[in-house]
């Protein structure tokens, strides 16, 4: 982009004062594509259904905690009174287990080329 610019300061009459969103106006695009450089996984253990956890990935962690939230809410609406909400330990606000057979856990994880 700096090359660019620099090369063609008729096109770019700010020359070093181009801004990123006046250099994609300037070619036509109308925004900046960023590559993901991370991603969320949540990650659900429940013992009773079977060994292989659960996993989802997701670009943000607001996504990956409301998917934990819903997840949460599903199994102890549906869990036929096994478990009680007094139970769920809030370990942290990516880690919540019911005792020790129910777990969900985000955690991030770089991508890579």
């Amino acid at each position: 982009m700096v090359s660019e610019v620099l090369d063609n300061l008729e096109r770019f009459p700010k020359g070093w004062g181009t801004t990123v969103k006046d250099y994609f106006k300037a070619k036509g695009k109308d925004h900046l594509e960023v590559k993901q450089t991370k991603v969320w996984i949540l990650t659900i253990r429940k013992a009773y259904e079977g060994v292989m956890p659960d996993t989802v990935i997701c670009r943000k962690l607001a996504t990956a905690k409301a998917k934990m939230e819903a997840d949460i809410s599903e199994t102890l609406a549906n869990a036929d009174g096994e478990f009680d909400a007094a139970d769920l330990n809030r370990v942290s606000d990516t880690r919540v287990t019911i005792g020790e057979d129910v777990e969900w856990v985000i955690t991030q994880q770089p991508l890579h080329d």
